[in-house]
Order: structure tokens, then C-alpha cells, then sequence
């Protein structure tokens, strides 16, 4: 496939897709390096470097995910929570719950990370946070043609999903990322 076919086909969502990648990028750097400054919080650091580098692959495969076009003309809404099954007809119910894991597994990474990276988010604030970027996805979805059908159905999935990952975030990611200080000889 050659540049102009994969500009025709993604059109402005691969430049966002790039960014967002070469953000992914430098986070990852950035950790690196971070990681491996000597000092006594020499773990933590590495840590909290992997949570860095893990939230950007999965900030960059939402991009993706989210942003890839679909196979619709123009604009969809589903405002009907149980859309995704009225569409189906019940004909393809493997496809309709492939899609519910998938979203509902989406933001993930942002209930289980976040919380470790930055500590003054609480379970509220980091369920919020999902919310406010599902809605970001539906939103940018629908008003960017996207072909694909912006939906309650994903909004509630990604929430639920959140919500999740979010309590392993705050009551064990967080915990683990700032665990007890184990001296070493080379800290």
C-alpha cells in the first residue's frame, strides 16, 4: 500500500495517530532515562517507567482502535444502550460480545496506570477521567465522519471497564509502583 492510498484511507486521523505515537515515544524515552539515574528511589523510578511506557502503548492503540474508519458513510448515533444487539439481529452474537470485551477492555490502561503515575487521583477521579475520554472517542467519532457509529453502548462498556481497572490501579498498581524501598548495592 502507498502513502496516498493509506492518506486516502485514514486521511487526518493518521496524523493524529502519529502524534499521539511520537508522544508514545517520547514518554517512553523520557522513563527510560529516569529509570536509570542512580538514587535511593531507583525502583520506584523503574516502576513507575514501565507504567509510563505501558500508558503510552495503550494510549496510542486507543488512538488507533478509536480512530481507525469504519465501514459506514458518513455519521452514526446509537443512542439505545442495547444498539450494538438490535443491529445484529442476533444473527453474529459473537461479534457483538467480541466488540463488548473489546470495550470494555479499551480504557483499561487508564484506571490501571494513571493512578501509579499520578498519585493524587482518587478512584472518582480516575472513573471520571475514563468517562471524559470515552465521551472524547464517541464525540470525536461521530463529528469527524468516521465511519463508525458513535455509541452509548461503547460509552457504558468503557466506563464499566474503567471502573474495573481503575480499582486495581488505586488499591494494588498504585501500592506496587511505590512499594516498600529494597536498598540494593548499586542504590
Amino acid at each position: 500500500m502507498d502513502t496516498t492510498q493509506y492518506e486516502r484511507l485514514y486521511g487526518n486521523q493518521a496524523i493524529l495517530i502519529a502524534i499521539i505515537g511520537g508522544l508514545g515515544l517520547v514518554v517512553a524515552i523520557v522513563a527510560a532515562t529516569l529509570s536509570s539515574s542512580p538514587g535511593p528511589s531507583r525502583r520506584r523510578r523503574q516502576r513507575l517507567a514501565c507504567l509510563a511506557v505501558f500508558s503510552a502503548a495503550g494510549a496510542l492503540l486507543t488512538a488507533v482502535v478509536a480512530l481507525t474508519p469504519g465501514s459506514l458513510v458518513g455519521r452514526a448515533l446509537e443512542l439505545n444502550i442495547l444498539g450494538a444487539f438490535a443491529r445484529s439481529g442476533g444473527s453474529n452474537g459473537y461479534s457483538v460480545y467480541s466488540q463488548m470485551v473489546g470495550n470494555v477492555l479499551m480504557l483499561t490502561w487508564v484506571g490501571l496506570f494513571l493512578p501509579a503515575l499520578f498519585r493524587r487521583l482518587t478512584f472518582g477521579s480516575t472513573v471520571l477521567q475514563t468517562f471524559a475520554l470515552s465521551v472524547g472517542i464517541e464525540v470525536s467519532q461521530y463529528v469527524f465522519a468516521l465511519g463508525r457509529v458513535a455509541s452509548v453502548q461503547d460509552l457504558a462498556l468503557n466506563v464499566i471497564g474503567g471502573i474495573g481497572a481503575a480499582a486495581l490501579g488505586v488499591y494494588v498498581v498504585r501500592p506496587w509502583a511505590s512499594g516498600p524501598e529494597v536498598k540494593t548495592p548499586d542504590s
